[in-house]
């Protein structure tokens, strides 16, 4: 069964180390309907690390998002330099048990990393959006 974040799942059926790198556009938060972000250039490496009892995710997440002044409304381009870890361990269900600590179904075949990185995005946007030229009056 496909679904539209597909591109964004990692099988953890097998232990081992890789490195998955996804550029992200307009077309990533799209698929998002809340609309807080509609726009950005971003570039995201995801090395994981699946055992048999654990998986860990660790994101460096460096670019762009577009966002509006809200004193002028301009867009303007938001920086986004990050690195954030995420862990996952095997239990009896899925879900989630602390702040970027889930716990997966046995069952489970794999993970999908793309809310993760929409919400680590999201968390990195002021809470006043103001443009650069504004940001020097204090």
């Amino acid at each position: 069964m496909h679904h539209k974040f597909e591109s964004f799942d990692i099988d953890i059926v097998q232990p081992r180390r890789g490195t998955v790198t996804y550029e992200l556009g307009v077309g990533f938060f799209a698929l998002f309907q809340d609309g807080l972000l509609e726009e950005g250039t971003l570039t995201i490496t995801s090395d994981f690390i699946i055992d048999t009892s654990k998986v860990k995710v660790l994101f460096a997440i460096v670019g762009t998002v577009v966002l509006t002044c809200d004193r002028s409304l301009e867009k303007f381009d938001h920086p986004i330099n990050l690195t954030k870890e995420v862990n996952f361990e095997f239990g009896d269900e899925s879900k989630e048990l602390d702040t970027d600590f889930y716990m997966l179904a046995q069952k489970d075949k794999v993970i999908n990393l793309a809310q993760h990185i929409y919400d680590f995005i999201s968390l990195e946007i002021p809470i006043k959006r103001l443009h650069p030229r504004f940001l020097s009056e204090g």
